[in-house]
């Protein structure tokens, strides 16, 4: 009797005691389960985060690569323009508004690419490159003109030279008309 009452008091403790571990080690699970699955987020959250910050500066090392290459080829084709320019105004045959042209085509790309205080300084320097080019189209324009009148004025003396007779030659001739 005596073991049956151990066994009746001791089996119902041994179940609960059995319970009560259970629970806590449910408990411990789910709160190392959410420990993990927290750990797991931060750490999504951090490779994210690096991901991001990745793209962004890879992004903004490709926009400086294509604005260094636009300002460079707008850069590029001022100097052509100047140095055609100064070629032209020595006896060099340039195609003045296909230097215009390229000029503007790069202005265009700056625009979309550069910053406002930029695209502002570029477009200042068009303009004054483009009135250079007048001016060396209106330059041009009065050489070739001034050439033309020489050329023109050379042709008419010597017009004037082969059909007008020498003075000498006039005087003789009056002289024979005289004497007849």
């Amino acid at each position: 009797m005596g073991a049956m009452l151990v066994a009746a008091v001791g089996i119902p403790a041994t179940v609960l005691v059995g319970r009560w571990q259970m629970r806590a080690a449910l408990r411990s699970a789910e709160a190392t389960s959410q420990a993990g699955i927290s750990q797991a987020e931060a750490t999504y959250r951090a490779a994210l985060d690096q991901a991001a910050a990745q793209t962004t500066a890879t992004h903004e090392q490709w926009r400086r690569g294509i604005r260094r290459d636009t300002w460079a080829a707008f850069l590029l084709a001022v100097e052509d323009t100047i140095s055609s320019g100064h070629s032209a105004l020595n006896g060099t045959d340039e195609d003045l508004p296909a230097l215009r042209r390229a000029m503007r085509t790069t202005l265009v790309v700056l625009e979309l690419e550069g910053p406002p205080p930029v695209v502002e300084a570029a477009n200042r320097l068009r303009l004054k490159c483009n009135d250079y080019l007048e001016l060396v189209e209106g330059d041009l324009l009065a050489s070739r003109a001034w050439h033309n009148l020489g050329r023109a004025a050379q042709e008419e003396r010597a017009n004037l030279s082969t059909t007008q007779p020498s003075p000498s030659t006039t005087r003789r001739q009056r002289s024979r008309h005289r004497c007849h």
